[in-house]
């Protein structure tokens, strides 16, 4: 993502089929805020001294910008955005969890990752849709090499 025209290329795709709400992660941008162009805007959230390879972001079409009602950068492995709906209103969640390497160098990180997780999303207004986007990095089964 921090090669030139990456951006454009990704919101080319989104357009290309139709995607309304995008999520992305491992973004390595550095910092966190928005980037509003004609055909969409981007929300992004990086912590702003991380040199990790974190970092999510949100790419919503142009023309839904205006139901924005509030954007929260949380740290550099999750961000919310909360839309204005028809019938009420939506909080969009874009999620990195830790891998299982990291869980098994440092369970902390993961038990801290999946507390801020439960404190965001119970923190979030009981009338909303709450959707969570994102790589939960799930590994499923077992893995044996020869």
């Amino acid at each position: 993502m921090l090669q030139a025209g990456k951006m454009e290329e990704i919101a080319d795709e989104v357009k290309k089929y139709n995607i309304q709400i995008t999520a992305l992660q491992e973004v390595r941008w550095p910092q966190d805020g928005w980037i509003k162009k004609k055909n969409y805007t981007l929300l992004y959230s990086q912590t702003k001294t991380s040199k990790e390879q974190h970092g999510t972001r949100l790419i919503i079409p142009g023309c839904a910008t205006q139901c924005i009602l509030g954007f929260e950068p949380i740290n550099e492995r999750m961000c919310k955005l909360r839309i204005r709906g028809k019938f009420y209103n939506i909080t969009i969640m874009s999620e990195c969890a830790p891998t299982e390497d990291e869980n098994k160098r440092n369970n902390e990180d993961v038990e801290r990752y999946y507390n801020k997780l439960s404190d965001v999303c119970d923190k979030t207004r009981r009338n909303d849709a709450l959707i969570l986007l994102g790589d939960f990095n799930a590994k499923i089964g077992e893995r044996t090499f020869k």
